[in-house]
């Protein structure tokens, strides 16, 4: 074989080796950003989240209390506002918004697979939020979980003495302030994002095959 003959192969081995390793290198660091973008936007949805429960807990006395001074529980209150809230965002977009327990009041309120390795990590560390990516429903989603604690404010739900029943209709657990009382969780489709990663590899592997060329 003539040396320029085998000099040619060599660069377009080089070369082909390159544009290999620089697709790779882009669909890790795609992948890594993508994660970060999820992780952000599930951490400001999950604060919004948390405000509307706060407003409803902050004015749960007024919404039940009548123009005469008389009280009368409306049987609105924190968790229904949630969960109707997150009804609504499911309807309108792709997310999910789950609000369970390990010790659900509802059987569709206990944690998944996921919440339940979240509510571990809870319990043992001090970490306020767990997140991955995984499998929902069959297809690939970004999972993002935080904690719920009891406060205050919910004793008179969930607090002593246990079995007594609540205002709501359901038995108290005799829980304290501070106890684990249930996770948000958000669930984030990531197929939109990897379709945009694999465009942009896709691109960069037909560039530089027609520089090759």
């Amino acid at each position: 074989m003539k040396l320029r003959t085998r000099t040619t192969i060599i660069l377009l081995v080089l070369l082909v080796c390159a544009v290999g390793l620089n697709a790779v290198w882009t669909d890790f660091s795609q992948n890594e950003r993508t994660e970060r973008e999820m992780l952000e936007k599930a951490r400001i949805l999950t604060a919004e989240l948390d405000a509307v429960w706060e407003f409803m807990d902050m004015n749960q006395d007024r919404i039940d209390t009548d123009a005469d001074g008389s009280y009368n529980f409306k049987g609105l209150y924190c968790a229904i506002t949630g969960k109707s809230v997150a009804k609504i965002l499911e309807r309108d977009t792709d997310y999910v918004v789950r609000y369970t327990s390990p010790t659900p009041r509802k059987k569709a309120s206990g944690v998944d697979e996921f919440e339940a390795a979240a509510v571990e990590v809870f319990k043992t560390t001090s970490s306020r939020e767990y997140y991955g990516r995984t499998e929902y429903d069959g297809e690939e989603v970004f999972r993002y979980v935080t904690p719920i604690y009891l406060e205050d404010s919910c004793l008179d739900c969930h607090g002593g003495p246990a079995g007594e029943i609540d205002v709501t209709g359901y038995p108290k657990e005799g829980m304290e302030v501070g106890d684990l009382i249930g996770v948000t969780s958000v669930i984030m489709p990531v197929e939109i994002y990897l379709e945009g990663i694999r465009e942009g590899v896709v691109g960069q592997i037909v560039f530089f095959a027609l520089v090759i060329g």
